[in-house]
């Protein structure tokens, strides 16, 4: 074997990390001995990547040598390919050098391409046509995979190309989404993509397109995993029914080119769920306190990176690693659990690289600092721990600046007291909270979220209150048709008296345990959670739940009862994956990261069914209110 020059892998990696984080700061890393556990649709997307294109390209192949080939990606592929490829598995399988479809390129006559790209993108489609029309030859041989099924108007194109007999491959796959994480996928997230599906007064033409777009991307997902599932959607908002009908359209004409796709009694009873952004307003806005969601709620990141202040006031850009199992097993975490859970983990590293540790005394971000300067050979894990401590420490800054705040959101959310008592004079306790004059107490951010909890509790508010809460938060005027445009997702935002339409309010779970103790600011268990364990016990209501075309599918599982009550948090790495039916979760206009916390709970919870979640977006409650702006 040859061996891969070192300047070209970090080059490639370089370029991979740029396109999956926006920036070249660094990352944090496993410690020594951890296995990265890819999950189930990282695992699945790299063997696609791996097997049925860069492998599919060789033709002969000595034993003894690389056969070396340069991998083109557009800007969508590249995001795919970089979720869930490292550089290392690329060049291990011969590729010498990964290059953006859209820059200029030098030409590589001696060297065969692989092309990976959107056949629905003009742009790409353009590029690649000018590369197959290049003279003298850009490459010595053209490979090119489709991640959807290419229109037969655009293959036309390529019929009459200069260079058409130097193309060795032209392929389609199933790959039209993001591998996220190992049960969180997304789709490209195409500007005014929101807008189009919940703006009534939106271009018909635009927003059927933008339909077939979404619908076309599901059913990749749902052709790579294998899965022909019954489609149900929430009937409350008309356009679930019109993406329903599409996705299982794009589904059979999936099934005709494998008729193998959903074969099987297992695989009979997956179910592939659409929900509008409407069925769980509160979930968006609340305050999320598992320490995923508080850093990125909460913490100024910086493109997406978190910055560490050494003791010498160096600031260094750290991303939070999906492939590193400390962090996956921290993400979901309480934020009261995580000061303690971490220096745990560091007290058993320092014990088995026999470092001398304090008894008893949780770890500070000062101590690993200096231990860096006494070790540095374990700078990474230092490093680690020192990121995860610092962030812990800021977020609970956070927490004692607004835990008042918490306890009235979660009182507003959940209609009830930290007593479980009917809330009374909410609006009194509300009322010092919005007249805060420091910026720094309560943000105006802060302030909106509230109003809308309390919009949400009321089932809408007359013009007068909305007026009134304005006027006491002291906001900008312009915030209020942010507020406003919350009503074309469907909930009761600004009403006539007692004059209310029907909203269509989707049934709860009751999980309250006696003498189970949670924490009182994290009472909210995002509806999402309820419609994934209903769809499990098969008690999801057909009404306002119904399957497209009457597909019907009984799942013949009951979820354990002990799972109903309990608040439970992100399982541990290494599971399996399972051979039985899956529940696909699609979310119009994003997910918040509570809603991806759920379904790692239930996937925990039980054995049978495996849940996976997917959206336009990943939510923060600021980017969701910066969405509400742009509806209108």
């Amino acid at each position: 074997m040859w061996s891969v020059p070192k300047h070209v892998v970090e080059a490639c990696q370089k370029y991979l990390d740029t396109k999956r984080k926006g920036s070249n700061a660094k990352r944090i890393h496993s410690r020594k001995g951890s296995t990265p556990d890819m999950g189930l649709l990282k695992r699945i997307s790299k063997q696609m990547i791996i097997n049925d294109v860069i492998r599919s390209t060789i033709v002969e192949r000595k034993t003894d040598e690389i056969y070396w080939r340069v991998l083109i990606l557009d800007h969508f592929s590249s995001k795919i390919v970089s979720h869930c490829c490292g550089m290392h598995d690329i060049t291990a399988e011969g590729v010498t050098l990964v290059e953006d479809l859209h820059k200029k390129r030098e030409p590589l006559p001696f060297l065969e391409a692989i092309y990976i790209l959107k056949p629905t993108d003009a742009n790409s489609v353009d590029a690649l046509l000018a590369d197959l029309n290049s003279n003298p030859n850009i490459y010595k041989a053209f490979h090119v995979f489709f991640i959807e099924l290419c229109p037969m108007s655009i293959i036309e194109k390529f019929a009459d190309v200069l260079n058409i007999s130097r193309v060795k491959t032209f392929k389609e796959i199933n790959m039209s989404f993001i591998p996220y994480e190992s049960h969180v996928f997304l789709l490209e997230n195409r500007p005014r993509v929101t807008r189009l599906y919940y703006n009534s007064l939106e271009d018909l033409t635009e927003v059927t397109l933008n339909i077939d777009i979404m619908a076309t991307q599901i059913a990749t997902l749902c052709a790579c995993l294998g899965e022909n599932p019954s489609i149900r959607y929430r009937s409350a908002f008309i356009k679930n029914s019109d993406l329903a009908r599409t996705i299982d359209q794009k589904l059979q004409e999936y099934k005709k080119l494998d008729p193998t796709m959903g074969a099987g009694t297992e695989k009979s009873r997956s179910q592939l769920l659409i929900l509008d952004r409407g069925f769980d307003i509160v979930s968006t806005v609340l305050h999320e306190l598992s320490f995923e969601a508080m850093i990125h709620d909460l913490l100024p990141l910086k493109n997406g990176a978190y910055q560490l202040k050494s003791s010498t006031g160096e600031v260094k850009n750290v991303f939070l690693d999906e492939d590193d199992e400390s962090w996956k097993e921290l993400k979901h975490l309480h934020i009261a659990e995580v000061s303690k859970k971490v220096s745990d983990d560091y007290q058993d590293f320092a014990k088995s690289k026999n470092i001398e540790t304090p008894d008893g005394q949780q770890v500070g971000l000062r101590d690993l600092q200096m231990m860096v300067k006494k070790l540095p050979q374990y700078q990474k894990e230092m490093t680690m721990f020192a990121t995860q401590i610092s962030m812990a420490s800021d977020c609970m800054k956070v927490y004692e600046r607004i835990k008042n705040l918490l306890l009235l959101e979660q009182d507003l959310a959940t209609g009830e007291d930290a007593n479980g008592e009917p809330i009374k004079g909410i609006m009194n306790k509300m009322f010092p909270v919005l007249m805060e004059v420091d910026s720094e107490s309560v943000t105006e951010y802060e302030k909106l979220r509230l109003i809308i909890l309390y919009i949400i509790s009321r089932n809408g508010v007359t013009e007068e209150i909305l007026t009134k809460l304005f006027t006491h938060a002291m906001l900008n005027p312009a915030f209020r048709e942010m507020i406003e445009n919350l009503a074309l997702l469907g909930p009761n935002v600004v009403v006539i008296g007692d004059s209310r339409k029907e909203t269509h309010n989707v049934e709860r779970k009751n999980r309250d345990e006696p003498g189970k103790c949670f924490y009182t600011t994290s009472r909210w268990t995002p509806v999402l959670k309820d419609l994934a364990e209903f769809v499990l016990e098969d008690r999801l209501d057909k009404k306002s739940f119904p399957y497209q075309f009457n597909r019907n599918a009984d799942t013949g599982y009951k979820i354990p009862a002990s799972t109903r009550y309990v608040q439970q948090w992100y399982p541990k790495s290494g599971q399996q994956t399972r051979s039985g039916p899956r529940l696909i979760i699609f979310v119009v206009g994003g997910i918040s990261l509570s809603e991806i916390r759920s379904v790692y709970e239930i996937n925990k919870s039980q054995s049978e069914w495996e849940v996976v979640i997917g959206s336009t977006e990943i939510l923060t409650p600021s980017n969701f209110l910066k969405d509400l702006e742009t509806l209108a």
